[in-house]
Parts: structure tokens; sequence; C-alpha cells
């Protein structure tokens, strides 16, 4: 049974530093799956598949705009998360916490866009790894090291 999360604000009392910590796990985790998306990519196209498998070219072709698709919007949420970052530096902590703070207000759009991005991005890499190892060649060599 799968469960559809949606993204939920808690604390509203956060301060600047714990809010720049968080754009930079932000940044880290990006980092990351950029490189992991280079992968993905780079292994879809060397066609490590047995290529009778039906629809094969167009499922490729859709998991590769797909895939395309993520790197673009990784790349804009870098830039608005280092955006947002050199706003923060320098700024001071409002008096009253309670209050609705630009940046209390940009973090929480920020972190929504960011949890929805890893929501998208692991559904799709999951469908990606599930179809690829449901069709590619056995490596006869595997084979024999196993009997």
């Amino acid at each position: 049974m799968t469960t559809d999360l949606s993204y939920k604000t808690f604390g509203r009392e956060k301060s600047i530093n714990e809010i720049l910590y968080k754009t930079t796990c932000w940044n880290a985790d990006l980092r990351f799956k950029k490189a992991e998306l280079k992968f993905i990519l780079k292994l879809i196209d060397t066609y490590p598949f047995n290529t009778n498998t039906r629809n094969l070219f167009e499922r490729i072709q859709l998991f590769t705009k797909d895939l395309k698709n993520l790197e673009n919007e990784l790349h804009n949420l870098s830039i608005n998360i280092d955006s947002y970052t050199k706003y923060l530096i320098g700024q001071e902590e409002e008096p009253h916490p309670d209050q609705k703070n630009y940046y209390l207000v940009k973090y929480h759009s920020m972190a929504e866009a960011i949890f929805n991005y890893n929501k998208t991005y692991d559904k799709l890499k999951q469908n990606v790894y599930e179809y690829i190892s449901g069709i590619m060649e056995p490596n006869l060599n595997s084979k024999k090291q196993l009997t």
C-alpha cells in the first residue's frame, strides 16, 4: 500500500541560522541527486536491455524526457536556494518570531518545493529501476559464478 504524503510545516519559530543549515543540507542533497540523475541517464543511453522488449524505445524516451525535466527542476531549485541563502546571510532575526517574516514564509515555500521534488524524483527513480531491472540482458558470467 502506498501513502500519498504531502508537505506539512512544523515549527514556525526557526532562526536564520537554523534555516541556513537547512539550505546547506538541501544543496548537498541536490548535488547528490544531480550526479545520480546523470548516472541514470547514462545507464539508459547505454541500452543494456533485451531488445525484444515491446515498446522499449518509447519507454526509454519517456524516462529520458522525465529525467531531463527533473534535471531542469533541480537546477532551478539550486538557483532559488542559493539566492535565498544569500538573502539570509546578514539578516537580523525579527523581534517577534510569531510574525509572518518573509524569510520564514519563503522557507516554508522552498521546503514544500524540495519535498515535492524529492517525492517526484523518488517515484520516477523507482519506476526506472523497476523497469530496467526487468528488461536487462542477463549477464552470462554472473550466472556461471552463481552455480
